[in-house]
């Protein structure tokens, strides 16, 4: 079972959307949670299984009318049991007197009517007094900004999503029809949250509980998490999170540049030239920068790559990317740079766009292709553990490498 700090459970599903919404503020917060519909009149056996096994620290119980649920789960545990009382009936004053009139040693700390952002208010200031890192959390979360909004994907299923996947980044222009084809066979995953952020700012999500974007949090929980670099899979295995890993992909390092090559580059070593302006991914947050760097080290030595990342940065001739697919292929078109090393996928996505790119090929001894491994992890804190299995077999599978073929990449063969 599942270790939330909150568990949300309502008696009917009607009252699903009072559930969302206390969970929109359990986010905010990095508060980890999970919902459930068990009434108890109907399901009283079932309730009663789940709360005597389930690890929440806090319940927060929802119910109109009769409102029994709170009390029946507060006379089963002596954890934190906040009620929200609903106005099913009689403006809710039924629910809201059933709630606050519990017998002595069986208390109930019952919010307003209709009210189910206190309870998550309040659950947050219990969670506070008894977990310090509980308030650390919002300020080690990372910050999806405006130019990071377009590798969000199903974002209207955050809270209910079948399946949640971190998918390195640089597959963003594969995902629409993987997903399509991923549905197609597996039909019953019908609401997929996905992002194409770059891996290590995802890394950084999963570990903090969550990023923060606009005023929502989006959680860190996740089914199937991708990257290019086995770093950060021994990270969240340190962490105690992976369940299972395995290669699915490889990939090269190619220098894009604008079509007619305007600055005369020839090879990897102009880019040490001071007329030459690099989009150059930033190896903090993605993957790709780690080989570049290696790449620029093999063709150079040390001081090549401290002539690009450090004097040639400090000069302005180097400029960082946080989204380097995003970023780079804008760059160019405005003629803002010359060169940016990217993945040879992501030139083949620029041509079949249109764009007027063209590419220099470092060469098979540098481009790292004998190195570069994409990753598949399932975390053991999957909230959709069964479909995070079947997505991670259909990557296995022929249909999917057909796809990644078409796109440049080169699938993995056992």
């Amino acid at each position: 079972m599942s270790k939330p700090d909150v568990a949300i459970i309502v008696g009917s599903e009607r009252d699903l959307p009072y559930a969302k919404r206390a969970a929109e503020i359990l986010e905010k917060f990095g508060i980890s949670y999970e919902i459930r519909v068990l009434s108890a009149h109907r399901q009283h056996h079932e309730l009663e299984k789940y709360v005597l096994e389930s690890n929440a620290k806090i319940f927060i119980a929802m119910a109109g009318m009769s409102a029994a649920l709170p009390g029946f789960i507060a006379s089963l545990t002596e954890k934190p049991v906040i009620g929200v009382p609903l106005s099913v009936t009689l403006m809710g004053f039924d629910a809201l007197l059933s709630m606050i009139q519990m017998p002595k040693g069986v208390p109930v700390a019952v919010v307003g009517i209709d009210n189910p952002e206190n309870a998550a208010y309040l659950a947050y200031r219990i969670l506070k007094l008894i977990d310090e890192e509980v308030e650390k959390r919002m300020i080690k979360m990372p910050i999806i900004t405006e130019t990071m909004e377009k590798d969000l994907h199903g974002i209207e299923h955050i809270h209910d999503a079948d399946l949640v996947i971190f998918m390195a980044g640089n597959q963003f222009m594969v995902m629409p029809e993987l997903i399509k084809a991923f549905q197609e066979e597996h039909p019953e995953v019908r609401k997929i949250f996905y992002e194409t952020l770059p891996p290590g700012f995802m890394l950084k999500q999963i570990l903090a509980g969550g990023a923060i974007w606009k005023d929502k949090i989006i959680p860190g929980r996740v089914d199937v998490y991708t990257c290019v670099s086995i770093d950060n899979v021994r990270i969240l295995e340190k962490k105690g999170l992976v369940i299972d890993y395995f290669i699915y992909l490889h990939n090269r390092i190619v220098l894009m540049i604008p079509e007619g090559n305007p600055a005369n580059i020839k090879s990897v070593l102009d880019l040490a030239r001071d007329d030459v302006r690099i989009s150059q991914p930033d190896p903090e947050f993605e993957d790709i920068g780690k080989y570049i760097i290696q790449m620029y080290k093999e063709v150079g030595g040390d001081e090549f790559v401290h002539k690009i990342m450090e004097i040639k940065r400090a000069e302005g001739t180097t400029i960082m990317t946080r989204i380097h697919h995003r970023e780079t292929p804008i760059r160019l078109l405005k003629k803002t740079v010359d060169v940016g090393p990217v993945w040879y996928t992501e030139y083949v996505h620029a041509k079949n766009q249109g764009y007027p790119f063209e590419i220099i090929e470092p060469g098979e001894k540098y481009d790292q292709r004998d190195k570069v491994n994409y990753y598949a992890v399932m975390l053991k804190n999957a909230p959709n553990p069964e479909n995070a299995r079947k997505f991670l077999d259909f990557l296995k599978s022929r249909r999917a490498k057909e796809i990644f073929r078409k796109y440049g990449f080169l699938p993995h063969e056992e």
